[in-house]
């Protein structure tokens, strides 16, 4: 093989590695809803961990099949959930404290936009988790 073929094909398979790898990344989109219900970040943290479990999660895809119809179970798939909890000190003299989250987060390969997905699901949830009164997870 003479080096002009060697560069021709390495060319070739470059190009071809330049359009199909784009199409294999995933990144995350994701939206945080801050727990306002709660006076201690114990109560809060407790919101969090009932909203965030294998149930809720199968609930909420349903919830959102029905609110979003040309949603695909394949989408769906790649919806997870996940509660954090932010201790934070201002350098500014702004004081510090804890902030417990619920981020909802979807998988996407651009084959999809993920924003109503996500919206959607925070609009549901939202209400839930700060609601005045009621139990957490809740149907």
């Amino acid at each position: 093989m003479n080096a002009s073929t060697r560069i021709g094909r390495d060319a070739v398979a470059l190009a071809l590695g330049a359009i199909v790898f784009p199409a294999c990344v995933t990144r995350t989109f994701q939206h945080a809803i801050e727990v306002k219900r709660g006076s201690t970040v114990e109560e809060k943290l407790a919101i969090a961990k009932a909203i965030v479990t294998e149930q809720r999660l199968a609930r909420l895809r349903e919830e959102l099949k029905a609110r979003l119809p040309g949603t695909t179970d394949q989408q769906l798939a790649r919806l997870g959930l996940r509660w954090n909890e932010t201790h934070y000190q201002s350098l500014s003299g702004g004081g510090s404290g804890t902030v417990v989250t619920v981020a909802v987060g979807i998988q996407v390969d651009g084959t999809f936009d993920p924003q109503p997905i996500v919206s959607a699901a925070v609009s549901i949830l939202e209400p839930e988790m700060n609601a005045p009164s009621g139990p957490a997870g809740g149907a």
